[in-house]
């Protein structure tokens, strides 16, 4: 790639680094899922993600490391969800990158998707398998929450549930739909072993 620096390393911009710590750990967590998704994907399986999963991934890598980072939640992609909230209907999950407003709620929207399917489906253990199988995109996504809960949806299914999750986003959990409203500290923990 022309714009690589073809080396195992990050580049970070020492007033950037001083200035806003915290969102620096949070954007070398991003990365650092780049460049693991690059070699798994890219290099090893020879297959091309589309942006909107790559990214989905690096933020859901932001959001399992976030509490072990001490990161708040306006430095972490939860900051991202009012502008999903806000804006949401003008892209889908396909990353729009046409002008900065809607790279900007690609972003989010994406981020909302993959929360919703990690708190859903199995946490960290669903990102490990999401991140090592032979697929991309909603296949990936798909063939992982098969792998994790044995149950086969197709993305029709997914996407049904996930707007049930935008729609009844309740505390009470005694409904039985689908809810944004698990507890991402028990779902997304850094020991149900996300690497291995």
């Amino acid at each position: 790639r022309n714009y690589s620096n073809e080396g195992k390393y990050f580049y970070v911009d020492s007033y950037f680094a001083n200035s806003i710590l915290e969102t620096t750990y949070s954007t070398l967590a991003h990365e650092f899922q780049h460049m693991i998704d690059w070699n798994t994907k890219d290099m090893l399986q020879d297959l091309d993600p589309s942006t909107w999963y790559n990214e989905m991934l690096s933020m859901l890598c932001e959001d399992m490391m976030q509490s072990y980072l001490g990161i708040d939640d306006d430095d972490s992609p939860k900051g991202r969800l009012p502008t999903f909230n806000q804006y949401y209907r003008y892209v889908g999950l396909e990353y729009n990158d046409t002008n900065t407003s809607y790279a900007v709620i690609s972003y989010a929207t994406a981020y909302a998707f993959g929360a919703w399917c990690a708190r859903q489906f199995g946490g960290a253990e669903l990102l490990s398998a999401i991140s090592q199988n032979s697929s991309v995109d909603t296949d990936s996504i798909i063939a992982a929450i098969y792998t994790v809960t044995g149950t086969k949806y197709s993305i029709a299914d997914l996407l049904k549930m996930y707007a049930e999750a935008c729609v009844f986003n309740t505390s009470d959990t005694s409904y039985s739909y689908p809810t944004f409203n698990q507890d991402a500290a028990t779902t997304l923990s850094y020991s149900d072993s996300f690497y291995s």
